[in-house]
């Protein structure tokens, strides 16, 4: 078999806190993006509200009306860019890729966060050049935890699902994942959190550098 026809493995990395470590206040953005939702006529409880991922919550609003979804992204483009001013990288995050990518690993990026934010990220962290695919909200209909995301990139890169990974730090990254059939990396979990929505993570790590044990077992040649 050709070099460029081997099946390949695919690690695919959501960004906030995992790559790097935002400023984002999910909470408080949850909480502007319910009261939204409250003033617009949803009778739905905050608590049971407050168990649904952001993209969910506007969901809701553009349900309501496209006005209304509009509020609701602007509110969260505002906590995105309060939020990612003053990002770091997560600890040997920028190693492990590198080390990744070299071994054979094809690598790609899945986020919610907007384009352009990751745009400035990435180039501000020097990885705009690491990853295969980058996938932001704006490029599939539906962002995590929807499993669109993880089709695309697997379509894109001819991946099938048996040889992809999800690497991230939340429930939604896990959800999925296991909505793609895809095995979840757990990257410092709200453990409860993923119980709670049934995530049943394959690892789970604390160190970044973990994955570079995780895949070090099968010779390179096994994942172009």
């Amino acid at each position: 078999m050709d070099q460029e026809n081997k099946p390949r493995t695919v690690l695919i990395f959501d960004l906030d806190n995992t790559l790097i470590h935002s400023h984002i206040d999910f909470r408080a953005l949850r909480l502007a993006l319910i009261e939204i939702l409250h003033r617009h006529g949803s009778q739905l409880p905050a608590e049971v509200l407050a168990r649904h991922a952001i993209p969910e919550l506007v969901a809701m609003g553009e349900h309501i009306g496209p006005e209304v979804g509009g509020a609701m992204w602007e509110v969260v483009l505002r906590h995105e860019r309060v939020g990612l001013e003053g990002a770091t990288l997560t600890e040997h995050a920028g190693e492990v890729l590198h080390a990744l990518k070299d071994a054979g690993y094809s690598l790609a990026l899945l986020t919610n966060n907007g384009r352009a934010a990751v745009e400035e990220i990435l180039n501000t962290f020097g990885l705009a050049g690491t990853f295969e695919v980058v996938v932001s909200r704006e490029d599939v209909p539906s962002p995590k935890p929807s499993p669109e995301g993880i089709t695309f990139i697997l379509h894109r890169l001819g991946c099938e699902p048996a040889r992809a990974y999800m690497i991230g730090d939340a429930w939604i990254d896990g959800l999925a994942a296991q909505r793609a059939g895809i095995r979840f990396i757990a990257f410092r979990p709200r453990e409860e959190d993923l119980r709670s929505r049934g995530v049943v993570p394959w690892a789970v790590i604390r160190d970044l550098r973990e994955l570079l044990q995780l895949f070090s077992t099968t010779p390179r040649s096994h994942h172009r």
